[in-house]
Parts: structure tokens; C-alpha cells; sequence
């Protein structure tokens, strides 16, 4: 589903549901928009699979969409909830920013596609969720110490970027290979 507009949503909340291999997906295109429904998401969007050998069964890996899709520069200032673990994604040159606290699963953020770069995923509030975070060939961007929830930071390739206005404490555990860049002010690695 588009999203083209701040309104596209109307005031209720926005269910994506799950499935791993598929599932739904909302692409936030619309630059500038501010959205501030409540997002409940679960699964990786609608990747797509094949049936052709050697490949049968495993997912294309230029299709890594998500269940939450920033298409241009836009903003979740509502709440959002991981039903369960969920993908969400930023394309090329795009920062997508989320200023809701974030709740519930375990949150990957991945470069979409294969043959392009990834954008930037902002998370602003001091974030809730349990599940750990993966990051897969993309950059998340924290703007404060408790911006990825708890449990560790996997980077695959990948970069944390901290972009504080305060110093803060970070303690979560940061494994795997890719950069730590501090965009902000002072932190604190306790994890």
C-alpha cells in the first residue's frame, strides 16, 4: 500500500500483518509527510520467492522491501508496535524517521534492494522494544541512549550512527562488522 499523503491513513490505526517469507507492507511516498497514526507491524513485507532451481524456495535477495518502506524523506510520529519481528527499510538517499517510541519484537533495518544504496532509518525517542536489533547493509541513526530498545545491535555491514543533541549512555552490546559513527554529542558505551 502507498501512502502518497499525510492524511492517507485518516486518523485510525495502520495494521500491516506478518508472514516471513510474505506479508503486508505500507510505503510511506510522500517527501516531507508526517504521519502520526499508530503503526502495529509484524514480518518483512512482500518479499518475493522462486521456484526456478537452483533458487527454489529462497527469497530473491533484491527484495528485501519490508513491512515498513520509507520511499522518500517522511516521519512515523505515532506510536509503532513490532507485533513481531519486523523489517523496516529507507530507500537510496532517503531518511525515514520515526519519533514514536517503538515497542514490542525485534527490529531489522535493511538496505532494500541489491543493486542500489541504502538510505538512513532515524529513531528519535527513547525506544521500548526487546528484541534486539539487526542492521543489514544500512545505516540506523539513534538520537538517544535507549534508541535501540534492549538487547544487542547485530551489524552486518552495516552502520550505527548517533545522532544525539544531548550526551547520552548507550548499553546495549554493538557486534559484527560495519562503523559506529557519532554525528552529536558525547557517548557513553557501557554495553
Amino acid at each position: 500500500l502507498y501512502a502518497a499523503n499525510a492524511k492517507a491513513f485518516a486518523e485510525g490505526d495502520v495494521h500491516v500483518g506478518g508472514g516471513w517469507a510474505r506479508g503486508g507492507r505500507i510505503i510511506l511516498n510522500k517527501e516531507g509527510a508526517t504521519f502520526a497514526n499508530a503503526f502495529h507491524l509484524a514480518g518483512r513485507g512482500n518479499s518475493h520467492t522462486t521456484d526456478s532451481a537452483p533458487q527454489k524456495g529462497r527469497l530473491y535477495q533484491n527484495y528485501r522491501k519490508g513491512a515498513l518502506s520509507f520511499a522518500k524523506n517522511a516521519t512515523v510520529s505515532g506510536p509503532v508496535e513490532l507485533v513481531e519481528e519486523t523489517r523496516i527499510t529507507a530507500a537510496d538517499e532517503v531518511k525515514g524517521t520515526i519519533s514514536g517510541v517503538v515497542s514490542g519484537d525485534r527490529l531489522q533495518i535493511y538496505k532494500p534492494f541489491a543493486d542500489y544504496d541504502a538510505g538512513v532509518v532515524a529513531l528519535t525517542a527513547a525506544n521500548t522494544y526487546t528484541g534486539g536489533t539487526e542492521v543489514v547493509s544500512a545505516t540506523l541513526e539513534l538520537g538517544t541512549g535507549s534508541g535501540a530498545g534492549t538487547g544487542k545491535v547485530m551489524l552486518d555491514n552495516a552502520t550505527l550512527q548517533f545522532a544525539n543533541a544531548t550526551p547520552v549512555t548507550f548499553a546495549n552490546a554493538i557486534e559484527g562488522t560495519g562503523k559506529v559513527r557519532l554525528c552529536g554529542a558525547g557517548v557513553d558505551f557501557t554495553g
